[in-house]
């Protein structure tokens, strides 16, 4: 979270200090402008995250904190774990689990105290509910270590 402040809050400032303390033409204005608002979106949606509290439970998934989102697992309709990398050979990056009810979308990033115990749980629901893995999730929760819990069609490779 702090690197993610560190982001907001230098960008911010790159492209604000401009905007207050220099007269510039009508279209640089305009794409700073653009650019702080995006630097303040992205400084919104972490302290979001932040104050978030994720409770697990026997009975759904919550987010509490300044917005609130819950999830039941019984309304669970699609679970979705992708890899977004930082390098080209695919090492590094993090994780993001996107778990959607009926109403409701979750997004929960690997970054997360307890993300497998939490994506394992997750994925229990999913099988309960026969709802179908794309390849990708599949191949990105046995990296995540928990291929026991994929249940793999024979035509699919097995978890290496």
């Amino acid at each position: 979270i702090a690197g993610d402040y560190a982001r907001a809050g230098t960008g911010l400032c790159l492209v604000g200090l401009p905007l207050v303390a220099a007269e510039t033409a009508t279209i640089v204005t305009v794409l700073l402008a653009a650019a702080a608002v995006i630097f303040l979106l992205y400084g919104a949606k972490t302290v979001n995250r932040h104050f978030a509290r994720i409770e697990l439970g026997e009975d759904g998934i919550r987010s509490r904190g300044l917005s609130a989102t819950e999830i039941r697992w019984c309304d669970l309709r699609r679970l979705q774990l992708s890899h977004y990398s930082t390098r080209r050979d695919r090492s590094g990056g993090w994780l993001q689990l996107l778990l959607a009810g009926d109403a409701q979308r979750l997004t929960i990033d690997s970054q997360l105290q307890d993300f497998p115990a939490l994506a394992a749980r997750a994925v229990v629901a999913a099988q309960e509910k026969q709802i179908r893995l794309d390849p990708a999730t599949v191949s990105n929760l046995c990296a995540l270590g928990l291929s026991s819990l994929v249940e793999e069609p024979a035509a699919r490779k097995p978890c290496r």
